[in-house]
């Protein structure tokens, strides 16, 4: 701990931001937004550290955790704010809104749960794994599920009909799934990518 640091123990439990720089004087910076900086360099990506044994982090950009929560569910914390940031403040996903998730990953899993949480009828699509559709089934509260090896458009439209979903949250950052979010997507309904 560095010695002009107070109000923190060896010790104590956190999580970082994980921006290890950011300009901290352009709008973003200004506005709290320090993801969309464009001097942003992140710890594991811009800067050494993402799975390092020791890393240096700022005061100010550490959080401390409640004891009440276990140190392995706070490890994912941050895509779990990205989710949870991309339902409710970016997409505004209202209660009887539809929603499509796409992508298989941790923070298509997360967002889900996150959308499903909203009262939304949530669907996921472009799952690859029979088992991870089991469980999402049983503990997410999806309303249906649409089950594809690759994206595909004519998968989308069975769940979607031809007016399309209120918002689609594309997770997996393939081009092919990008399209299929816009093709699934009604007219003035909102893609999150």
């Amino acid at each position: 701990m560095g010695r002009n640091v107070s109000g923190w123990a060896v010790g104590d439990r956190v999580v970082s931001m994980p921006y290890a720089v950011v300009c901290g004087t352009c709008q973003f910076c200004q506005a709290g937004e320090y993801g969309l900086c464009s001097s942003r360099l992140s710890y594991g990506s811009g800067v050494n550290g993402g799975f390092a044994e020791y890393l240096a982090v700022k005061a100010s950009r550490i959080f401390r955790l409640p004891d009440s929560l276990e140190t392995t569910a706070a490890a994912l914390i941050e895509p779990l704010a990205c989710s949870v940031k991309a339902v409710y403040d970016v997409a505004v996903l209202q209660p009887g809104e539809t929603a499509i998730v796409i992508g298989p990953g941790p923070v298509g899993l997360l967002t889900l749960q996150a959308a499903c949480h909203s009262r939304s009828a949530c669907d996921f699509g472009w799952l690859k794994c029979e088992c991870r559709a089991s469980f999402i089934r049983k503990g997410f509260g999806c309303r249906r599920n649409c089950l594809a090896d690759e994206p595909d458009s004519s998968a989308y439209k069975r769940i979607t009909g031809s007016g399309g979903v209120d918002v689609v949250f594309e997770c997996s950052g393939a081009s092919a799934a990008l399209r299929m979010a816009f093709d699934s997507c009604k007219k003035k309904g909102r893609v999150i990518q």
